[in-house]
């Protein structure tokens, strides 16, 4: 009877603690469900617990209030034990050792070796070598050809016939010619002729006519030549280009591939802005009235107009930091020209 009379009385505790907890006896049981399915779950896949370094004080903090809590913390598990010992007696025996042979090539001289190869493009290998060894860097030529090959699978240095490379080395005296048509009142055509200046994108000579034939030509090169003599002209593969006797003159003709405008970029650039800021503007009635406007864009361009490829005015002068700013018209208004006043 006493044996019944305590198991009844454990029974009553329990039921009374289950019911005056019961929240928190369901929540701690869920959290402990999750907590075990997380752990299943982490070790499936080959993930190690989470721990950052508060997670660890706190867990350390609940290990030093009861011991019972160490039997649900594991910091390390002996997986991870082995297989940092493997991992260390694997660097400590195996360490990578320096394949035999020559040293790599630095960086730096690769960059100086494709430097000397772009600005330079007519030096060899052994010529390269050997302005290396003035500055007490010893290359072998084999070595500088693998650098020059890479760089030029990495599109770093040009073929040396390229028009780039060109024209960097002929801006000084490199001018282009073209002709645009301007059609006036009446559906009479003119054809605009001019020359441009490539360093400094600046139109050095420009005229008007109805024919442009080879005797018209003659006339602007001979203009052309007393001011920019031994100079190289860009033109395309018209007829009055091409049948030009160049060898006259002291100035050499340069003719581009033909239907390839892109290699007389520079005058088709400006032919594309007289036609988009200029002419597609005006109705034009007479030659006079188009010489008039040619002439007013021509000395806004030169001077006044900003080019966006030099990013400067091809004629311009430095610009003033004091005064009042003022505009000034340009084309009847349709372009402007700010500057400050004295």
């Amino acid at each position: 009877m006493p044996l019944i009379k305590n198991l009844f009385s454990l029974i009553k505790i329990v039921f009374c603690f289950y019911f005056f907890h019961k929240k928190q006896i369901i929540h701690y049981a869920v959290i402990a469900k999750e907590n075990e399915c997380l752990k299943r779950t982490l070790e499936s896949h080959g993930i190690s617990q989470p721990y950052n370094i508060q997670d660890k004080r706190f867990l350390r903090f609940m290990a030093l209030l009861s011991k019972e809590a160490t039997r649900f913390i594991q910091f390390v598990s002996p997986h991870t034990v082995l297989y940092t010992w493997k991992t260390y007696c694997h660097s400590k025996w195996n360490r990578k050792k320096r394949k035999p042979g020559r040293p790599p090539v630095s960086k730096k001289i690769k960059e100086l070796i494709l430097s000397m190869k772009i600005h330079h493009y007519n030096w060899g290998n052994q010529r390269i070598s050997d302005e290396l060894k003035k500055i007490d860097i010893s290359i072998c030529k084999k070595t500088i050809a693998k650098v020059i090959q890479n760089g030029r699978k990495r599109g770093l240095v040009l073929p040396n016939g390229s028009w780039e490379k060109f024209l960097t080395s002929h801006i000084k005296s490199l001018f282009a010619c073209d002709f645009f048509t301007v059609d006036i009142f009446g559906f009479r055509r003119f054809y605009v002729f001019f020359i441009i200046k490539i360093e400094n994108r600046k139109i050095v000579h420009w005229n008007i006519t109805q024919n442009p034939n080879i005797a018209f030509l003659r006339r602007q090169i001979s203009h052309f030549e007393e001011q920019y003599p031994e100079s190289i002209l860009i033109h395309d593969n018209s007829g009055e280009f091409k049948w030009f006797p160049y060898e006259e003159y002291d100035i050499k003709d340069l003719a581009i591939t033909p239907y390839s405008p892109n290699m007389n970029a520079f005058a088709e650039r400006f032919i594309r802005s007289i036609r988009r800021e200029c002419l597609d503007w005006f109705i034009i009635l007479h030659e006079k009235q188009l010489r008039n406007i040619i002439k007013e864009y021509m000395h806004y361009y030169n001077f006044f107009r900003p080019h966006q490829g030099i990013g400067r005015i091809p004629e311009g002068k430095p610009p003033d930091r004091m005064g009042k700013i003022k505009k000034q018209s340009v084309l009847f208004g349709l372009h402007h020209h700010y500057y400050r006043s004295a």
